[in-house]
């Protein structure tokens, strides 16, 4: 019998009289099973080790927490917003709602607000608690921007919009009293709203009869045969009506 047949191991049995398959064992007669015992020792060290590392993630930030009196750092978010129309008008005051929000103080909000331009007054007076509300006063044509600067827990917190301040739709903005006009003239009418495009974004126009007069989108009046008809201009809320003579 040769040495690949029969082999013997460290205590002077073969593996023939063990009845062992001699597949664990090398070329030069030593056990292959040494080696994957230890291959299976590495694999369980390595999920213990996981496993060690999962166990601290989930169990330090709680026993931080519970070492700190059972509370958590949290980020004080504060905020303030205001509720206010972006046109104002000429002589018609408008309420400025302002409102706190966040984790901090807010009960004990104080509330300052400013204008860009001089065009609006306004009374900072009492402005403070959780809300507040003051009147703005619109006082000349043009725009700027407001801003209410909140402080909470001795921090500033700002909001700003862009106003713009407008004449109202009435007779006194309305130039033209009454208008008369050849066939084929054409003639713009004069509203004088303010200077900024967003005064006259919610004024439309409408003729009583495109047959003797049309008027398109811009106020512009084209005079299409003789008579006479009614031009109306509204902005919603109020309406007034130009007569229209065509000779």
């Amino acid at each position: 019998m040769s040495k690949n047949d029969i082999q013997e191991d460290d205590f002077g049995v073969t593996a023939e009289e063990n009845n062992e398959d001699t597949s664990y064992y090398n070329e030069n007669g030593f056990s292959n099973y040494s080696g994957s015992k230890s291959l299976k020792w590495i694999v369980l060290a390595v999920v213990f080790v996981v496993l060690l590392i999962i166990i601290l993630i989930i169990v330090w930030p709680k026993s931080k927490s519970s070492n700190s009196g059972g509370k958590e750092n949290v980020d004080t978010e504060n905020s303030v917003s205001m509720d206010v129309s972006d046109i104002l008008y000429v002589g018609y005051e408008e309420q400025l709602k302002l409102y706190a929000s966040g984790n901090g103080n807010i009960d004990s909000t104080q509330y300052k607000i400013t204008f860009s331009e001089s065009y609006v007054s306004f009374d900072n007076t009492l402005l403070k608690g959780k809300s507040a509300t003051t009147v703005i006063t619109p006082v000349e044509t043009g725009k700027g921007v407001l801003k209410v600067v909140a402080t909470i827990d001795n921090k500033d917190y700002s909001q700003e919009k862009e106003i713009f301040v407008c004449n109202k739709l009435s007779r006194k903005t309305l130039v033209m009293k009454g208008i008369k006009l050849k066939v084929e003239d054409t003639r713009e009418l004069d509203i004088n709203l303010g200077d900024d495009e967003e005064c006259y974004k919610n004024i439309t126009y409408k003729s009583s009869d495109e047959k003797i007069a049309s008027i398109d989108e811009y106020g512009v009046i084209t005079a299409v045969s003789k008579g006479v008809c009614i031009i109306s201009v509204t902005d919603g809320e109020s309406n007034l009506q130009i007569r229209v003579t065509i000779r």
